[in-house]
């Protein structure tokens, strides 16, 4: 699971981890909705830099939540449209793709994993 330490909520029952150079690059590519609901896909990320992210051949959109190596919010990405693309600012090391919902998830957040 993966819980807001703020709030103590549950953001996502099961967590997906991204750690291979072909799974990181593929991400959410040919999944269908469906197949993502209840799930958060945590990409473990070799280095904290700035990493560009592309939907394409996604097929729905998407919230991107970008993490420091403490697991602490950095960024938020709200609704990230099919097809488009996402250069972020900031350096990070894990980032979560997950459906879009009211998950009360702020900027100097920290996530666990349990």
């Amino acid at each position: 699971m993966l819980i807001n330490k703020r709030t103590k909520k549950v953001i996502a029952k099961k967590i997906i981890h991204l750690k291979s150079f072909y799974k990181i690059g593929t991400g959410l590519m040919f999944k269908t909705k469906n197949s993502c609901k209840d799930k958060a896909f945590l990409f473990h990320l070799n280095l904290k830099r700035k990493y560009s992210i592309t939907m394409g051949f996604v097929f729905f959109a998407i919230d991107i939540i970008l993490l420091d190596e403490n697991f602490k919010v950095i960024a938020i990405k709200k609704n990230l449209k099919p097809f488009s693309y996402y250069n972020p600012k900031l350096r990070f090391k894990y980032m979560i793709e997950i459906l879009p919902a009211n998950r009360n998830v702020k900027v100097g957040d920290v996530l666990e994993i349990n």
